[in-house]
């Protein structure tokens, strides 16, 4: 009898740490999704503009200001994966 009462605390005690598990993955999986939806964002010359600092810029200028951000980040994304493929050799 006391066996079968510690055998059902214990499942109980599985099941409630496989649940907050699983809460506290939907919940890394729901940031993600925001993240996510963060990044996909394109900058515009709007919002851009709409930023501290490039509040003066005029629509030309913004322009050329995100492109040269767009080059600077596939010069660092390439740099990081050079970096990812020398670590792996080594």
């Amino acid at each position: 009898m006391l066996d079968n009462v510690l055998n059902k605390m214990s499942d109980l005690n599985r099941k409630n740490k496989n649940e907050l598990r699983k809460q506290k993955i939907r919940k890394e999986i729901q940031k993600l999704k925001v993240f996510k939806q963060k990044c996909k964002a394109k900058l515009t010359v709007q919002s851009l503009k709409a930023m501290k600092g490039f509040e003066n810029l005029s629509d030309e200028m913004a322009e050329k200001v995100i492109e040269q951000l767009r080059e600077l980040g596939a010069i660092i994304i390439k740099q990081l994966n050079r970096e990812k493929k020398i670590k792996s050799y080594e």
